[in-house]
């Protein structure tokens, strides 16, 4: 009744309270494909809507879609299910791969026929699944292409000159466009070459890619925009700080916070309009995929964990369908030594390790008297210092 009733508060003069209709039990399917390094896997979810018990969501049919070595992440899933693009590394330069999310074993891959294109980046499809578009850069410049299902030629995209080269989200009807200038998100038709600005962030801001805006995504109806804040190097690596997820009228409005500070928050794709699925650590190092309903004050109760999807690093979802692409992306990062002082070269297979373990090591310092060596760490989940000896031995907090 509450969301029949535009105040969302009281009963309407035509209504009349009665029984409430017996819980149905509704069963639907959602599936998965998406890139990793060294393997991939589509996952078909499934879950069960039983009122008044809150949403369960479990996993089925994970299947490798790529198993090359090298980097594959971003993935974008087509409308139906059936195709996949994402970006294959290195990561400085990464290039468009489309593949069949069925009968992976049969291979088969299609790429833009371009050879000017230097970096390819972001793929999203369009509504009909025929084509998909990504930001492509030349030496000229960065501006957004086009090519179709089966790769081949590359065709510009017309877009308002102010987002030629900014990544760009477009509605689920692929009329609008969504992107971001600075701590600002502009909406417009694809044509239209006088954006609208949706909101200004208004929490603290700085231009670095720590406190950037980025990852835009339409809600399925078009009303809202998800969006994240803080921690823009995830999208092109493996980098661990932390950010938040928020939502906001399309139309304009205060933004509301879905996923706070304190861990990782990204990859924001709508399950439907009410829910929302992302990639987050919050409940350890091991990143994985998290679900919460929005509400029109922020969200509705607490994130619930989507088990069985191992270390996301980004996801795309199909609603029609009810497939889900992930790219699954270990980040390990360890700090070995070296000797100077050589008059030759010196081989990789010389270094010592200073630390082991699955951990991202960031910014380490030596003391001044040389015995000791402070860095930051994700070994117990959140980024925190240690210190070790130089010498060798435990990491201490």
């Amino acid at each position: 009744e509450p969301l029949a009733t535009p105040s969302g508060g009281t009963t309407p003069a035509q209504t009349a309270p009665m029984e409430a209709a017996r819980a149905r039990r509704r069963s639907l399917a959602v599936g998965a494909a998406g890139a990793a390094i060294g393997v991939a896997a589509m996952a078909l979810l499934a879950w069960q809507l039983l009122r008044p018990k809150p949403l369960n969501i479990t996993i089925s049919d994970i299947t490798p879609v790529t198993n090359e070595p090298g980097v594959e992440f971003q993935p974008a899933i087509s409308p139906d299910g059936k195709e996949v693009a994402y970006v294959a590394g290195p990561i400085g330069a990464p290039h468009l791969v489309i593949r069949k999310t069925a009968n992976v074993a049969g291979g088969g891959e299609a790429r833009p026929a371009d050879s000017s294109l230097l970096r390819e980046w972001y793929p999203s499809w369009s509504p009909d699944g025929d084509f998909v578009r990504f930001l492509a850069c030349r030496a000229a410049g960065c501006a957004w292409n086009e090519t179709g299902s089966l790769g081949g030629t590359v065709q510009p995209v017309q877009l308002p000159q102010r987002a030629m080269a900014r990544v760009v989200a477009w509605s689920p009807d692929g009329t609008r466009i969504a992107f971001i200038v600075a701590d600002t998100i502009f909406a417009s038709s694809a044509a239209d070459t006088t954006p609208r600005r949706v909101t200004v962030h208004r929490t603290q801001f700085s231009r670095t890619p720590f406190m950037a805006l980025h990852s835009l995504a339409w809600s399925p109806d078009g009303r809202q925009i998800a969006y994240v804040n803080g921690n823009a190097l995830w999208r092109s690596s493996g980098n661990v700080a932390s950010s938040s997820i928020w939502v906001v009228s399309a139309q304009g409005g205060e933004p509301r916070q879905v996923a706070g500070e304190g861990f990782l928050n990204v990859s924001p794709a709508w399950l439907d309009a009410r829910r929302l699925l992302f990639v987050s650590n919050r409940d350890g190092p091991q990143r994985g995929v998290y679900v919460v309903e929005v509400g029109p004050h922020g969200r509705r109760g607490q994130p619930r964990l989507v088990p069985g999807v191992a270390e996301p690093h980004s996801i795309s979802y199909a609603i029609d369908a009810r497939r889900l692409a992930y790219a699954r992306f270990t980040y390990r990062q360890n700090i070995w030594e070296y000797p100077l002082g050589r008059s030759t070269a010196i081989s990789i297979k010389d270094g010592r390790p200073v630390t082991s373990g699955s951990q991202v090591i960031e910014l380490p310092d030596v003391s001044p008297d040389g015995r000791w060596l402070v860095f930051g760490s994700d070994r117990r989940g959140n980024m925190d210092l240690y210190k070790v000896p130089v010498a060798g031995g435990d990491a201490m907090p």
